[in-house]
């Protein structure tokens, strides 16, 4: 940490801003403690960063017998422990904590709530690095009181809180269209991969009721006869820099499929493994990890190859392939992924389950209409997702700017 300090500014710690105490967890094994009307946030509430509401409630005798404490509307929270350990959230209810979180309490009226609040969240990497254990990270209330933060004067700190929270504030719209949109996809798949457009007759099916004018086939019956479902390499060998990519399920995790950090094989094992060799426009199926997630290849990967984990999936003229990646989306297929997924601590879909799913098959034009419909969602999810993005980068650089004085505020 550089300890030079903008004229004004002084370096202070936690302590001597703000009190730091932790919440508590009532007994488990008394489910009246968790029948109330008492707020109770968990650590994993913290993720959100704004704890607008919690999950569970707990009783006032529950706050009695455990060391639950109230904590005000707008203290910071700090996730003490876990996979959240050193995130930080603004809390805008009165509400009780668990042992697992601490509440960051400005105590004078020389600092700004919500100063401290950016303030913390800024230096949210300073307490990362002080994580202690090596099983479950943890902090400690005594860390977070040793932290040293840059402090101005409170009109400066007044200012700084306002422009970060208007942006914050940006976000967090932002976030919220997002769910709405991604909640609309998951009504319209819903809707459309089983009843379609404008149908008035239906009948029972493997996959429950869809209409009359559907088919439901297997897996296998809607692929290329040429291109057969098939899995990749299953030893690629040491990675070779101007090699050939194969797509791992690792791969996959993005929006999309991309060159970058993917590995590359021989043309001397690409070659043995033709028969899997994908083509852009093909389907990319995880039998492994997260199972059943599809992504369609790109045309920067036509002629890569795929691992053992992974499958490839070309359609037939019998359906689109931007349907058939929808479908294989779908909840009906992803509950036969869960029946038809091998083995309790490694869970995979064999080829041979994955050739035998059941998909719907309505008619080429509606399965177009179909797929424009939810293609237009997710462009919208998209767009959308990228302008979050941006609006994260921007509060990054303003807080870089303004917490450390480089970019002094004017104040009125």
């Amino acid at each position: 940490m550089n300890n030079s300090a903008p004229t004004g500014w002084r370096y202070k710690k936690i302590s001597d801003i703000a009190d730091v105490y932790s919440g508590g967890t009532p007994d488990r094994t008394n489910p009246s403690f968790y029948i109330g009307k008492n707020p109770w946030v968990k650590s994993g509430e913290v993720n959100s960063r704004i704890v607008r509401h919690t999950e569970e409630h707990i009783s006032d005798e529950a706050i009695l017998n455990s060391s639950a404490k109230w904590v005000p509307a707008g203290a910071v929270l700090v996730a003490m422990y876990g996979a959240t350990a050193g995130k930080v959230a603004k809390l805008m209810i009165n509400a009780t904590l668990n042992q697992a979180i601490s509440a960051v309490i400005v105590k004078n009226e020389e600092s700004h709530n919500d100063y401290l609040f950016h303030s913390l969240d800024f230096n949210s990497e300073e307490l990362l690095k002080s994580l202690q254990g090596s099983g479950q990270p943890n902090l400690s209330g005594g860390l977070i009181k040793s932290l040293k933060v840059l402090y101005p004067p409170f009109p400066e700190q007044q200012k700084i809180a306002t422009i970060l929270t208007s942006v914050d504030d940006v976000i967090e719209s932002t976030q919220a269209q997002i769910n709405k949109l991604k909640d609309l996809k998951t009504g319209m798949m819903q809707e459309l991969l089983t009843k379609g457009v404008d149908h008035s007759e239906f009948k029972d099916s493997p996959v429950g009721k869809i209409p009359k004018a559907w088919e439901v086939k297997e897996l296998n019956e809607v692929v290329d006869p040429l291109k057969p479902i098939t899995y990749g390499i299953v030893q690629a060998g040491p990675h070779i820099e101007n090699g050939v990519p194969y797509i791992r399920v690792s791969d996959m995790i993005g929006r999309e499929l991309k060159t970058d950090g993917m590995l590359r094989t021989s043309l001397e094992i690409a070659e043995k493994f033709k028969r899997s060799s994908v083509n852009a426009g093909d389907i990319v199926y995880a039998l492994r990890g997260v199972i059943g997630h599809v992504q369609k290849v790109p045309q920067c990967l036509d002629g890569a190859n795929l691992t053992q984990g992974t499958a490839r999936i070309s359609s037939s003229k019998l359906v689109c392939t931007n349907y058939l990646l929808w479908a294989l989306k779908s909840p009906y297929v992803a509950f036969q992924n869960d029946m038809e997924a091998k083995g309790s601590t490694f869970r995979e879909v064999t080829l041979a389950s994955l050739r035998a799913i059941n998909v719907c098959v309505p008619s080429i034009e509606e399965q177009n209409k179909i797929s424009e419909i939810l293609d237009g969602i997710q462009y919208r999810i998209d767009t959308i997702e990228d302008k979050y993005v941006h609006f994260q980068s921007i509060k990054k650089a303003l807080m870089q700017d303004l917490l450390t004085g480089k970019v002094r505020v004017k104040v009125n």
